[in-house]
This record gives C-alpha cells, structure tokens and sequence, in this order.
C-alpha cells in the first residue's frame, strides 16, 4: 500500500515515532484490502457492474479485482496521482478539492456507462470521500466555474463538511441520489466514511442516496457566506421539479473513522498509555479547538486527570479555518500551530495531526507533529509560529521545521487524525 511511504521519512527529531505508528494504523484499518472483501456477497450468474468515486476508488477496484472472481465490467473515479492499473475497471480522474473540467468529463461519463445497466444486473458503488468533487458535474444551465467560486469561498469561509457537501449534492447532475435514479438496477453501495457521523448523504455528496436538503436550504447557505448565486443558479433552485428524488439501494459502511481511532486506541493501549479517545465527533475552528485540546492536556499533564500520564488524547471529526491569509496550508497544520502556541513549550507533550487521505488543504502533506521545543526552533529560523497562524501557513511552518508528515496518496480516507502524548 503506498501508505507504506511513510515508515521510509526522514525521521528528523522531534518527529515521534510512536504516534506516526499509531497514525499508520489508522490508516491501514481502513485499507480496503481489509474492510472490503466481507462485503463482496455477488451472485457470478448474473451480470456485475462496478462503479465508484472518491481518494480511495481506484485502491477498492485494485482490491474488487484481486477478490472478485467472476466477470464485471465497470468505471471508478478518482485523483490523478494515482494510478490503480485496473484490468476491467475503467479509471476515469478528477480534481480534489475544487472541481475541473476533467471532474465534469468523469461524471458524465459515469452517466453513460450507468444508462447501459439493466434491471437484472448486480451494480457496486465503491464510494470514498473526495467524491464530491471529483465527480461534480454541475446542471447544464449552471457554469463549472460558479460551482468552482462556491466551493472556494465556502472552504476559505470556514463551512464545515455537511454544509459544503449541502450545496454541493443540490447543485449538480450525479449527487444527492441522482446517480442512482440513472441507473435501472438497485445499487450495492460500500462507503468509506470520511464525515462527521458517518452520515450516507454527506459521503461524496451522496450520489446513491436520498438528499435530505431541500433547494432552499441551499439558498440560506449561500446566503450566510454571502454568496451571490447567478441568475441561472437561482432559477434552478427556484424550480421545485429539480429536487433530488428519493433514491433505493443497499448501503453499508465498510471502514469509518470510529474504527480507526479504536485500532489506535487498542495499539496506544498495548503500548502502556493511558487512552482518552474523544471519538470521531470534533468540529468547528482548527484554531479554538486547539485550544480547547491544549486545555485538557494541561490538566492531565498537572494533574493526571482525566487520564493519568502517560497518556495520550485521540480524537477524530474535521475541523474547519477561515482563511484570511496568503500562505499554504490545511485544518490540520493550522490546528497544530495554534495547538503548539497554547501549550507553549509545556514539557514532555508531543502531538501529530494529520489527514488519512495523506492530503491536509490541497498540498500533498498529509500534516505534522510537534514537541515542546518546536516553539523556539521556529523562533531561532525567524518564523515565530504567531505570523505563520495569521498568514494560514502551516505547510511553510512545518516545512521549515523539517517537521511535516509525508506520505503520499494513502487511498482511502477516514477524515483526520490527532493525537496528543503527554508524558
């Protein structure tokens, strides 16, 4: 699995090697090798298709193709970077996370490979998070580049997961269920979660299930992040005959990233630490969430409570940054930066953030890791961590520290990873 890029880093102290274990196994939870091949139950009389979207498509293919014994035929989605070499699948790429042409052009040719499924068919999705816009295929009387605009403000507004995905699934041609009502037999959808809740609609967007937002909660959306849609896209949500429909099928989560953080949690455990797992569930600003996480550690570094040291914090979800800055970066950089900031040099604590899919923003790093001296190395470089927080630079920070976890495409996604040691 190309996660295992990650075991050949340059191990520049303080990069602790414990917690990028305990990030590997994360990752490797949810590799389809593993969570995938439970869920292949097909009947080899009957015709197979298989379908998918999303950062870990082309890996589900790979491991559908290994597994699979009968004959299929069918088309995944996925980024660029990477390339599954499938035999029967055809591997059509897209853009992550704002969409392109070649994102339309995958889409679309979603579409026409689903119109040639009949209703006795057997279909799989192979679903995965980066769905949305990979795949995002706009109405035709909306321009991609409005969709492009929406996507960008919405992310450097600080909207969390469910609210961008929101929009997204309402204003497009495959998501909120339509995929499955172009298709004339149920679909079989095996989902990797990477949100909040594992909630189906808000994977990918949702292109095999019921959409659940209605027009005008998309326009209220907008709204709050002072969006001004075009006169196109405001007759489109005006028009009650292009709600998404409700849509059948069977859908199952195979990997999500509850389970993730319990293989890591189990690992820590056997490893002698004291385990708070804050589960899946963290949102809202990186920055005030570290903070709020700086606090907890503090009390458990002065006073062994909640957990006594050693003792490590876990915690999953996705935070969100409003982006007022110029530099690079992603939630989880950010979240480490102010995190570094608010412990302030506190002795013998060490964390790493970082995202499963080995993608944090749009750069390919999937995060970092500090330690009590990371303060005061960035002030010898000349690059206090306040300035890098302000300008949203976290990949610049960390690169500068020689402290950024790189791993390369890890194929699947089960949302972020955090740990905090405190020893």
């Amino acid at each position: 699995m190309k996660f295992d890029a990650v075991s050949r880093l340059v191990q520049t102290p303080p990069m602790n090697s414990q917690l990028l274990d305990l990030f590997r196994a994360a990752v490797n939870a949810a590799d389809p090798l593993h969570c995938l091949p439970p869920h292949l139950d097909l009947d080899p009389s009957r015709p197979v298709w298989v379908f998918g979207a999303g950062k870990a498509a082309g890996r589900m293919a790979q491991v559908f193709e290994q597994q699979y014994a009968g004959a299929y035929q069918g088309l995944v989605v996925g980024p660029a970077d990477q390339n599954p070499g499938l035999k029967c699948i055809s591997y059509h790429a897209g853009t992550h996370p704002i969409p392109s042409q070649a994102s339309c052009d995958a889409g679309n040719a979603l579409l026409r490979e689903l119109a040639r499924v009949q209703p006795q068919d057997q279909v799989i999705f192979l679903l995965s998070g980066g769905a949305s816009s990979l795949i995002a295929t706009p109405p035709d009387r909306v321009a991609l580049s409005e969709l492009q605009n929406i996507t960008q403000s919405m992310l450097n507004g600080g909207a969390n997961i469910a609210e961008l995905n929101a929009v997204r699934r309402c204003i497009s041609k495959v998501a909120g269920g339509r995929l499955a009502q172009a298709c004339a037999a149920p679909i079989t959808t095996l989902a990797i979660s990477d949100v909040t809740g594992d909630v189906p609609a808000d994977i990918g967007s949702g292109p095999t299930v019921s959409n659940p937002t209605s027009n005008a909660q998309v326009q209220g959306l907008l709204d709050r992040f002072q969006i001004q849609p075009s006169a196109a896209l405001r007759e489109f949500l005006a028009d009650p005959s292009l709600q998404s429909r409700q849509a059948d099928g069977d859908f199952r989560l195979i990997a999500t990233p509850e389970q993730s953080l319990s293989i890591a949690q189990q690992q820590a455990e056997q490893a002698g630490l004291n385990v708070l797992n804050l589960g899946a569930f963290i949102e809202g600003d990186a920055n005030e969430t570290a903070k709020v996480l700086a606090g907890i550690t503090r009390q458990i570094h002065q006073y062994n409570r909640p957990v006594s040291r050693p003792a490590l914090i876990l915690s999953g979800g996705e935070t969100s940054v409003r982006v007022t800055g110029r530099g690079r970066g992603g939630r989880n950089v950010q979240f480490l930066m102010s995190l570094a900031e608010s412990l302030n040099g506190l002795s013998g604590v060490s964390a790493m953030a970082c995202d499963t899919d080995g993608v944090d923003g749009a750069d390919p790093i999937a995060g970092g890791a500090i330690d009590a001296t990371s303060l005061s190395r960035a002030d010898q470089l000349g690059y206090p961590v306040r300035r890098a927080i302000e300008d949203n630079d976290g990949h610049g920070w960390f690169a500068a520290l020689g402290d950024a976890v790189v791993t390369g495409p890890t194929q699947t996604n089960v949302n972020d990873f955090r740990a905090i040691l405190v020893q």
